[in-house]
């Protein structure tokens, strides 16, 4: 049931939807929504926070929560205000630390949306997080993240600021919208495995896939992080190009922040996995039921533009 050498000697390259960034904004300007989204690509490779809010708070549209659920930018980074509620923070610097933050974002009905965010820290939480060492309760604190299916995306907030504001409102008398006064168009997702964005067609049958992602989670239940993955036809595999399979393996290392692992699974119940999303050494192997590989078939390595695929059998 191993993949065929030919087969391997054309390789991988999956669905792009991680950067679909949008319009440009002033930090301090709301933006007005518009079909002209330009596309950036740099805001992953910031390596500190505060060049990643510099970037953010030029590229990104600021919008509101009427426009999440437009749908106009479903699969778009977006930058959005809201106002926290409440904190809890435990043990922030151990690895199973939790962060829980509770944010209300304003209707145009002067009511609120109110949205629940949970972390764990060293694994999920925010990369670039410039808020929680020092917010407080009625600060206004700015988040860029995904929008999907018409909300915002609870796996994928990458970051968090400060906005140096504070609502003057009083928590008491804020009327928050019950979960039936808005009824969300239909949508194909549940909590722990959904389509990730739209995106245009590349005609690299890897980066055109369907993304999908699932939840990883301890023995006891505890959130651990996510995995990412897509389905495709091993026809579909066969076809793709050294030169696909090499955009694969950026599109994928580009994910190692914020996704434990990737996997591309076939319809004979085989998957390759790239552990860490470390694109460049996949395994081949039985899918196993949880998003994982089962055992190692094969192994594919990729370097210098080229890739080459070896016999689990024939390696010591």
């Amino acid at each position: 049931m191993g993949i065929k050498s030919k087969c391997i000697l054309h390789a991988i390259s999956i669905c792009m939807c991680g950067v679909l960034l949008s319009g440009c904004t002033h930090k301090t300007k709301m933006y007005e929504p518009s079909t002209e989204h330009k596309q950036v690509y740099g805001l992953r490779d910031a390596d500190t926070t505060e060049l990643f809010w510099g970037k953010a708070s030029l590229d990104l549209p600021l919008i509101k929560y009427e426009d999440v659920r437009s749908g106009e930018f479903d699969g778009c980074w977006i930058l959005i205000d809201g106002i926290l509620a409440e904190m809890s923070l435990e043990d922030k610097e151990k690895t199973a630390g939790f962060g829980d933050l509770k944010i209300l974002f304003e209707l145009h009905d002067g009511n609120y949306h109110q949205e629940d965010f949970s972390w764990m820290y060293d694994v999920d939480f925010p990369r670039f997080d410039d808020f929680t060492e020092k917010g407080k309760v009625k600060d206004i604190v700015r988040l860029c993240a995904k929008v999907k299916n018409h909300a915002l995306s609870k796996h994928d907030v990458y970051g968090l600021a400060a906005t140096g504001e504070r609502a003057k409102i009083n928590l008491d008398d804020v009327i928050i919208e019950t979960e039936t006064e808005w009824i969300p168009p239909e949508t194909t997702k549940n909590e722990d495995d959904y389509l990730i964005t739209e995106k245009p067609l590349t005609g690299n049958p890897l980066l055109d896939a369907d993304e999908h992602t699932g939840s990883v989670k301890s023995g006891t239940g505890a959130s651990l992080g996510v995995y990412r993955y897509i389905s495709i036809p091993k026809a579909d595999f066969d076809s793709v190009s050294e030169e696909q399979y090499g955009e694969f393996c950026d599109y994928v290392m580009s994910l190692s922040d914020s996704t434990n692992w990737y996997t591309i699974n076939f319809e004979d119940g085989t998957a390759i996995l790239y552990a860490g999303c470390f694109a460049y050494s996949g395994i081949l192997g039985h899918q196993d039921g949880e998003g994982s590989v089962s055992d190692a078939i094969g192994y594919i390595t990729y370097e210098n533009g080229h890739y080459e695929y070896e016999d689990a059998s024939s390696v010591d």
